[in-house]
């Protein structure tokens, strides 16, 4: 990343995200210091792919000094909304709410009053 312009940043997102629904705005808004992306870059060649990498920097230091990346509680109950709207449609009688990964404010949320089967 740290050998890419703005604009190649912005090609691959909107590559990945032509319709921008999670990643190209945020490309286009920001602008990172090289030495941002270079950590990126040594990040991703010392992990097994950039899954692994945004898991090691989840429980790395520099989320450990920040707090967690969480989601706001506004948009924990937006995807309450959308899990509990789907589930209508999908099956009145209920519909399973499965969980991977680590407990997050998402999952506490929908718990909290998930209505499944």
């Amino acid at each position: 990343m740290a050998e890419t312009t703005a604009e190649g940043r912005i090609t691959l997102a909107r590559g990945v995200d032509p319709d921008d629904r999670m990643l190209l705005r945020e490309v286009q808004a920001s602008a990172p210091a090289v030495g941002t992306l270079s950590f990126v870059d040594d990040l991703v060649e010392a992990s097994y792919g950039p899954r692994e990498a945004l898991d090691r920097l989840d429980r790395g230091r520099a989320a450990r000094a920040s707090g967690t990346r969480d989601l706001t509680s506004d948009a924990v109950g937006l995807i309450r909304a959308i899990a509990e709207a789907c589930s209508l449609h999908l099956d009145p009688e209920g519909v399973a709410l499965v969980h991977n990964g680590p407990v997050s404010s998402v999952t506490l949320g929908l718990a909290d009053t998930w209505r499944g089967p």
